[in-house]
C-alpha cells in the first residue's frame, strides 16, 4: 500500500479532516491535501515521518519514488569507482562524512535530496568545523553524490524558450524593476510556458505548484525557494500596476504562504469580537491602570486619600493639606506596604509583579489569539467574550486543540500549560469564576505538564553542540566582529585614499550597517558579562552606564530585573578594560552614526534602526536576532538570547561544579535553590565527561609506559 493509499483509508476510517492531521503531525494545514491531490509528488523523509507517527502506522512511498538507503548509494558509488571513474572515491568519502556529522545510520536512512539541502541551509561553515569555501565544496559534492540515484530536475532556460514569456523577459531586464526581480524571474516564466499557463490565469494555486516545482529543481531549501515565489508575486503586482504591461492581462494575486505566523488559517475576524473586549478591558487591567471592575488606579487612590482625611481633626486642616501632599508624592513608595497592597487587591487592582509588562502583554495576547483559531480550526466554535474564554469546558477543548498543532518533536514542551496558566490568572482574577471551574482549570495545567524542571531539553540538547573549540569561538565572537570590522575600514580607507588621495580617519568610514556591528560586539561583550535578560539589555540607558578608572559599570534598577522590586539590589554588569574600551569608543564617536533623523534624544544605548512606522526613543529591538545569527556563523550552533544564561552556567560548571554559587552570583538568582533546579540535572553529563578524561589519561599513561616514554 502505498502512502497515498495509507493516508486515504485512514482519513476514511477515522473521518478526520485533512486539515486536523496535517496540524496533530506538526506540518503545515494543506500537507496532506496537497499530498492526496498530487500537488506534493516527492514528501520529504521528515514529512512522512511525521505522517507515520501521527496515524500509528509506518507509511511508505509508492513503487516510482521508493527511495534508496546510503548503503545502496555507497554500493552504486563503489561500483562506479571500480569500473574506472575517478571522481567516484571522492563522493564516497563525502557521503561517509555526511553520516559522521549527522549520525544517520547507512543501513537504514533513506537517500533524500531535499533533507540534505535543507540541512546545509540551516548551517555555517563553522557547524562543521570548515572554512567557506570548503562548506561550499563538501555541499556540491555531496549532492552530486546523491544525484546518483536522485538526479535533480533540470529545468530549462529562459533562452530555451520563444514567445510570450521570452519576449517578457527581455522588457523586464530593460525596465527599472529591482534588480532581484529581473534576476529571478526567467525561471517563473519559464514555468509558465512550459505548462501553458496564460498571464489572466496565474492564481494563487499556480504560485503554489510552482513552489513545489522550485523545491524539486533548485539547490535552495524551503526558505529560500518561499522567499523566491514571494518576490515573484510581487512582480505580478508591478506587472499588474504597469501601463507597459496592462494589456497582456497579469493580476495582483496573494502568494500561497499567508501568515505564516498562523498556523491555523482561521480569519482574524474570527477573533475579533474576542480581542475587542481584550484590549478594552483586560488589558488595562493587567497593566495595573484599572480595577477588574474599570475602577481607575488614579480614582482609587483619590478615595483613599478622602478616607484618610476624614480622619483628622478639623483642628488639623493645616496639617491635613501637608498630609494630602506627602501622600501624593510618595504613592509609588506607600504602595509597596503591605497594608496599601491589601487594600488594592480587595478593590481588584493587580500590584506588585502580578502586573504584566507590555512585553509579556504582547506574548499573551497572542495566546489568546491563538485559543481562539486553533478552536474554531478544529471545532468550529467561536469565542466571543472572556467569560466564555475561561468557561472550564471551553477551556479544555482548547487545550486538546492546541496540543494537536504543536510541532511534533522529541523534546515535548511547555507551550500549552504556559497557555493555560495565564488562563487560569483572568478566570480567577478578572472574572472572578467560582474557586471549583478555577481549580478545573488548574487541574489541566497539571495533565498537559511535562513534568520536567530546570533547563528545557531543547536547549539542553543546544549545549550539548558547545564543544571546548566552540565555547572558544563563543566567547572571541566580538573578536571576529572587531576583526572583520577592522578589515572592512582598512578596505574603505585604502578606497577613499585612491580616490580623493587623502586618508580618512578611521572612524569616518563607518556606515550605519557597521555600527550594527558594532552594537553585535558590544551586545556579546555585556552577555557575557552578566546574561541579562532580553528585556534589561536591549532596554539599557545611557544613564545607566558609569565609569571607574576607564571601566564601564552599567547599573540595571531592581525595579525593571525579574523577580525583583525596588527593594532588592540593582543588577550590576561590569565590564573588563578591552570591552570597556569597545563601549566607550561606539559611545564616542560612532553611535551618532545609528540614529534616525528625529532621534537624536534617545536615551538608549541601542537606539532603534530603521524598519517599520518610527517612533522616536524606542531601543533596536531587532539586535539580539541580529547577535543570534553573527553567533551562528562564528560558532556554527543556532541559539536565542537567552541561551546565554545557560551557557555561563555551563561552561563554568564543565571546569569546576563547585563553582554553582558563583553562577548563582552572576545569573542573579535570588537563591541557589533556584540555580540547582537548572543545573543539577547537567551533573551527570559532566560526571560522565570526567570519567571519560580519567579513562582517557590513563589509556594515554599506557600507551607511554608501552612505547618507553613514562
Amino acid at each position: 500500500m502505498t502512502h497515498i493509499d495509507a493516508l486515504k483509508c485512514y482519513l476514511t476510517d477515522t473521518s478526520e479532516s485533512m486539515r486536523s492531521l496535517s496540524l496533530r503531525a506538526g506540518l503545515g494545514a494543506k500537507a496532506v491535501s496537497d499530498i492526496l491531490n498530487g500537488s506534493s509528488k516527492r514528501p520529504t523523509c521528515q514529512t512522512l515521518s511525521r505522517l507515520s507517527q501521527a496515524i500509528g502506522q509506518k507509511l511508505e512511498v509508492s513503487e516510482t519514488n521508493d527511495p534508496q538507503t546510503y548503503a545502496e548509494l555507497f554500493v552504486a558509488l563503489e561500483g562506479k569507482a571500480k569500473s574506472g571513474d575517478a571522481r567516484a572515491p571522492r563522493l564516497v568519502r563525502r557521503l561517509k562524512w555526511l553520516l559522521r556529522k549527522t549520525g544517520w545510520v547507512k543501513q537504514t536512512k533513506p537517500v533524500c535530496r531535499r533533507e540534505v539541502i535543507e540541512l546545509f541551509e540551516g548551517s555555517t561553515a563553522a557547524t562543521f568545523d570548515l572554512s567557506v569555501g570548503s562548506f561550499s565544496t563538501y555541499k556540491s559534492e555531496v549532492l552530486a553524490a546523491i544525484g546518483e540515484v536522485e538526479p535533480p530536475m533540470r529545468p530549462r532556460g529562459i533562452n530555451d524558450i520563444e514567445g510570450l514569456y521570452f519576449d517578457l523577459h527581455g522588457q523586464i531586464r530593460d525596465s527599472n524593476y529591482p534588480l532581484d526581480l529581473k534576476n529571478a524571474c526567467g525561471s517563473f516564466l519559464v514555468f509558465l510556458h512550459e505548462n501553458d499557463i496564460q498571464p489572466q490565469e496565474i492564481s494563487t494555486d499556480v504560485l503554489t505548484r510552482y513552489y513545489e516545482y522550485r523545491l524539486a529543481v533548485s539547490p535552495k531549501g524551503a526558505r529560500q525557494c518561499c522567499k523566491h515565489v514571494k518576490r515573484m508575486t510581487a512582480l505580478l503586482g508591478k506587472l499588474n500596476a504597469d501601463v507597459q504591461f496592462q494589456s497582456l492581462g497579469f493580476r495582483s494575486v496573494a502568494h500561497p504562504f499567508g501568515d505564516r505566523r498562523d498556523k491555523f488559517g482561521v480569519d482574524d475576524g474570527i477573533v475579533a469580537p474576542l480581542l475587542k473586549e481584550f484590549d478594552e478591558k483586560v488589558t488595562p487591567w493587567v497593566t495595573g491602570k484599572v480595577s477588574r471592575d474599570g475602577l481607575s488606579r488614579e480614582a482609587f487612590v483619590r478615595e483613599l486619600d478622602e478616607e484618610d482625611a476624614k480622619g483628622i481633626a478639623q483642628a488639623d486642616l493645616k496639617k491635613a493639606k501637608l498630609a494630602m501632599f506627602t501622600r501624593q508624592v510618595t504613592e509609588k513608595r506607600k504602595s509597596d506596604t503591605k497594608k496599601r497592597k491589601a487594600k488594592f487587591t480587595n478593590r481588584g487592582f493587580l500590584v506588585g509583579n502580578q502586573i504584566w509588562s507590555q512585553r509579556t502583554l504582547g506574548v499573551r495576547r497572542g495566546y489568546i489569539v491563538a485559543c481562539s483559531k486553533a478552536l474554531f480550526a478544529n471545532s468550529g466554535f467561536q469565542i466571543t467574550n472572556i467569560y466564555e474564554l475561561t468557561d472550564p469546558e471551553v477551556v479544555e477543548a482548547i487545550a486538546i486543540s492546541l496540543e494537536g498543532a504543536q510541532d511534533a518533536d522529541e523534546f515535548g514542551s511547555e507551550y500549552v500549560p504556559g497557555i493555560l496558566k495565564a488562563l487560569v490568572k483572568i478566570a480567577r482574577d478578572f472574572v472572578v469564576r467560582d474557586a471549583e471551574e478555577v481549580e478545573e482549570i488548574a487541574n489541566l495545567i497539571d495533565a498537559y505538564q511535562t513534568g520536567r524542571t530546570g533547563i528545557a531539553p531543547r536547549n539542553k540538547a543546544k549545549l550539548q553542540e558547545f564543544t571546548s573549540k566552540r565555547i572558544d569561538r563563543f566567547l572571541s565572537v566580538s573578536d571576529a566582529v572587531v576583526r572583520d570590522l577592522n578589515h572592512e575600514v582598512d578596505r574603505k580607507r585604502i578606497a577613499v585614499k585612491k580616490e580623493t588621495g587623502r586618508l580618512p580617519a578611521r572612524k569616518d568610514v563607518f556606515d550605519d550597517q557597521m555600527v550594527r556591528d558594532v552594537m553585535v560586539a558590544v551586545a556579546h561583550d555585556i552577555m557575557l558579562a552578566r546574561a541579562p535578560r532580553s528585556e534589561n539589555l536591549l532596554a539599557i540607558e545611557l544613564s545607566w552606564i558609569g565609569w571607574r578608572q576607564d571601566k564601564a559599570r552599567i547599573v540595571v534598577p531592581s525595579a525593571l530585573v525579574k523577580h525583583r522590586d525596588n527593594s532588592d539590589l540593582d543588577l550590576v554588569i561590569p565590564l573588563g578594560e578591552r570591552q570597556s574600551r569597545l563601549l566607550r569608543l561606539y559611545i564616542d564617536e560612532l553611535r551618532e552614526k545609528a540614529l534616525m533623523p528625529g532621534d537624536e534624544k534617545n536615551p538608549y544605548l541601542f537606539p532603534r534602526q530603521p524598519g517599520g512606522v518610527f517612533v522616536p526613543n524606542h531601543y533596536n529591538a531587532n539586535l539580539l536576532k541580529r547577535l543570534c545569527k553573527r553567533v551562528h556563523e562564528v560558532v556554527g550552533v543556532k541559539i536565542n538570547p537567552h541561551l546565554y544564561r545557560h551557557l555561563i552556567g555551563w561552561m563554568w560548571l564543565r571546569d569546576d561544579t563547585s563553582r554553582l554559587p558563583d553562577v548563582q552570583k552572576i545569573l542573579g538568582h535570588k537563591s541557589l535553590e533556584t540555580t540547582l533546579d537548572y543545573y543539577a540535572e547537567i551533573d551527570e553529563e559532566i560526571s560522565l565527561q570526567h570519567w571519560n578524561d580519567f579513562l582517557n589519561a590513563k589509556d594515554e599513561k599506557k600507551d607511554k609506559k608501552k612505547n618507553g616514554t613514562g
